[in-house]
């Protein structure tokens, strides 16, 4: 039995390889008009582009091939009838093939397969100010996701969120996601922003984004929580800040953003803050604006993730604080320079409300450690939407990803380096996706180790049940051509939370579609374990909000989860059964 078993991991994980160590270069598309990419643009290797005259024939073609010793073949369905070719040179010199070719009378065109890829670019009108995307990669993230299922709490001045009395929504935060929050002020569950900073917070984690106005956030598919710890004067008392840090700890926050911050050590801001961090929040800080090398609380906490702020040359500002505490750096702005040229101080630009006038808003640039907390904060959620979730891990892959600077990793000023939006997504797919991958194997090896299973059917199961228990985590790691499905995948993720996806509906429905067809039906169980796997990953390491049912991410939503798991793990053994079989 051990034998058998050991088996059949091996075989399963031989299925998963490829599509865990595929990698591509790719490169932005740029408009070259009518000059030459450069030499170094990334390319596939061993491969050109043959552009032949239409009228070659078949015969042509092959003598062609036998001259230069390549193998031509068409492109595609489109490419047949003019003759646009791809060139596998096996390992030959593509320079000294490039050149032969260019001298054949019948190659139109001969040049290097370039490889280009999709960079999403909102269409928000002032987005092109923003250089602080830029600066943490933005846009190469939300190509791969936008931060959904993310819940990020705004502990700050509260936020422009609704529509009451003298508040009202910000212009730009009109799509965003919000969830319940609390106002430590007034004591009611009514955080409107009567200063302006907490709105401008906000926005820059999730900025209603690609809505033809204004700017954008960078995971504005997560959904924010206000809370209000900080008067309309922007002041507030460590035990309101406290209170709400295990307010939006046990109210299923995932990410807590508390750009705020003092010089005096509070144990009991201390002791919320590791309270936050056992019930699995990341709690990230401003590091300060003192401009000294010493970092504000609560972000020296150990339970906290303390950010210093870059300006756009990415140095370290004049005003950030610093230290050995430092675990990252971010964009926090210096409106004192123009050093991009754009004709505006080079601030942090978001939407938020016109200060002191909470009727009014627009867009604000804004300085500080404050600024540059939540684009950590918004990097910590799309780790988090990714599928880590555990703090120590989140924190580990924020500091992993970021881009040394200064004496390198573990700088006073830098920390890690500056944050990388998307090298931050993909380390935490890939993880997640080991991970499930593993519980696939697991659960595979479960219900195959009793059965007599030939190898065709262990090769379509097995398949079937990675690709499901994975959950397509791969896809970043393939180049562009992965892009319209990972995509496609993140528009499907867009309806997470729904009880029909977390569920075992559409494994089993397709089981049932299937089960009279005997390679089908293999698939289908496949997918059934696989589907209950990522359930089990989802409930057990992660965390989801299922809609329709009551509390955030709380114990029902974890209990439904589970139980559609073990009825998909049941459902798996079906196209086994000797019924099935016949």
């Amino acid at each position: 039995m051990a034998t058998r078993l050991i088996s059949i991991i091996a075989a399963i994980a031989v299925l998963s390889w490829t599509a865990v160590t595929t990698d591509c270069s790719r490169v932005e598309l740029r408009d070259s008009g009518p000059f030459p990419a450069t030499p170094d643009a990334p390319r596939l290797m061993d491969e050109l582009i043959v552009d032949l005259d239409d009228s070659v024939s078949d015969e042509q073609v092959e003598a062609l091939e036998a001259r230069l010793g390549i193998d031509l073949r068409s492109n595609g369905p489109a490419s047949r009838s003019i003759r646009l070719m791809r060139a596998d040179l096996e390992g030959q010199d593509s320079s000294r093939i490039l050149e032969q070719l260019s001298q054949e009378p019948l190659v139109e065109v001969a040049e290097p397969n370039y490889v280009y890829r999709t960079l999403f670019t909102p269409n928000d009108p002032l987005f092109k100010y923003q250089w602080h995307m830029d600066q943490i990669k933005a846009k190469e993230a939300w190509d791969i996701g936008a931060g959904e299922t993310a819940i990020v709490a705004v502990i700050d001045t509260g936020v422009a969120y609704e529509d009451r009395g003298e508040f009202h929504i910000a212009k730009d935060l009109k799509d965003t996601k919000f969830v319940p929050g609390w106002n430590f002020i007034h004591r009611n569950g009514h955080p409107n922003d009567d200063h302006a900073h907490g709105t401008h917070v906000a926005g820059t984690i999730a900025q209603t984004t690609n809505n033809g106005e204004g700017v954008a956030g960078i995971a504005y598919k997560a959904a924010i929580m206000p809370i209000k710890v900080l008067s309309k004067e922007g002041y507030g008392n460590v035990g309101d800040i406290a209170d709400s840090v295990r307010w939006a700890a046990d109210h299923g926050a995932h990410v807590i953003n508390m750009s705020l911050g003092g010089r005096g050590y509070s144990r009991v801001l201390k002791n919320a803050c590791d309270y936050a961090k056992k019930k699995g929040v990341t709690v990230v800080c401003a590091a300060g604006n003192d401009g000294s090398q010493r970092v504000s609380y609560p972000a020296a906490y150990p339970a906290c993730v303390a950010v210093s702020a870059t300006r756009y040359d990415e140095q370290v500002t004049w005003y950030s604080n610093y230290g050995k505490e430092i675990s990252v750096a971010a964009p926090g702005g210096d409106t004192r320079v123009d050093q991009n040229g754009d004709g505006y101080p080079d601030g942090v630009l978001q939407n938020t409300i016109t200060p002191g006038d909470p009727s009014q808003d627009g867009y604000h640039l804004f300085q500080g450690t404050s600024m540059a907390s939540p684009h950590a904060a918004g990097v910590a959620a799309l780790i988090v939407s990714a599928g880590i979730t555990d703090p120590d891990q989140v924190r580990r892959v924020l500091e992993k990803t970021a881009r040394p600077k200064g004496s390198g990793r573990g700088d006073i000023k830098y920390g890690a380096g500056i944050i990388d939006a998307a090298g931050a997504q993909k380390m935490a797919m890939q993880q997640a996706g080991s991970r499930r991958t593993l519980g696939g194997l697991v659960a595979s090896a479960a219900v195959l180790a009793g059965l007599s299973v030939s190898v065709p059917q262990l090769m379509l199961f097995g398949a079937a049940a990675l690709a499901g228990a994975a959950g397509l985590f791969f896809l970043p790691f393939l180049g562009p051509l992965a892009t319209p499905l990972i995509q496609a995948k993140a528009s499907f993720l867009g309806l997470a939370g729904n009880a029909l996806l977390y569920s075992a509906f559409l494994p089993l429905l397709l089981l049932v579609l299937t089960f009279h067809r005997s390679r089908l039906r293999l698939i289908a169980g496949g997918l059934c374990l696989g589907t209950a796997a990522f359930l089990a990953d989802t409930a057990l390491f992660t965390t989801c909000d299922i809609t329709g049912i009551p509390g955030v991410a709380g114990t029902l939503d974890m209990a439904w989860l589970l139980a559609n798991s073990l009825l998909l793990l049941c459902l798996s053994r079906l196209p086994f059964t000797r019924r099935a079989r016949r």
